[in-house]
């Protein structure tokens, strides 16, 4: 559940972060367009946030569903590389048949070609979720010694 809560706060920051650096940009540009920030706004907020939180949210399932093979094995690199790839591997034919089905008709070709790269950053962040997932395990796993009297 926590990969699910992570991946959903990502995914909208990802649509959200990158308007306001643009649009600050801008501003620090042309002063008269904070008047076009504030009104488009909300905007961004009402259509992309929820849009980026439930595309988030689904890459931290398949991220919670990839979990359990980054908790095993001795060592956490191989482990995590092998989640990783599994992620990777999952999540990008998925993104690009999404982005053959629902992106507008003349930006098709461009945007499948750009999705592995994005993908590969989701692959990132997965793969430092999936890292503390493993530590959180690997601490649960050690008994904690009472203090005498208990």
């Amino acid at each position: 559940m926590r990969l699910i809560g992570w991946g959903a706060i990502w995914g909208a920051g990802l649509f959200l972060v990158p308007y306001l650096a643009v649009s600050a940009l801008g501003v620090l540009v042309n002063p008269a367009g904070a008047g076009y920030l504030l009104f488009s706004l909300p905007v961004v907020v009402v259509t992309g946030v929820p849009a980026g939180a439930t595309a988030g949210a689904l890459g931290g399932a398949l991220a919670a569903a990839v979990a359990p093979l980054a908790r095993r094995g001795a060592t956490a690199v191989p482990a995590l590389a092998g989640s990783a790839a599994a992620y990777f591997a999952a999540l990008t034919p998925a993104v690009v048949v999404g982005v053959l089905l629902l992106a507008p008709a003349y930006a098709r070709l461009e945007l499948a070609a750009l999705s592995p790269v994005v993908t590969l950053g989701a692959t990132g962040l997965a793969t430092w979720g999936l890292a503390q997932e493993r530590r959180r395990a690997a601490r649960a796993a050690v008994p904690v010694p009472l203090p005498p009297g208990w």
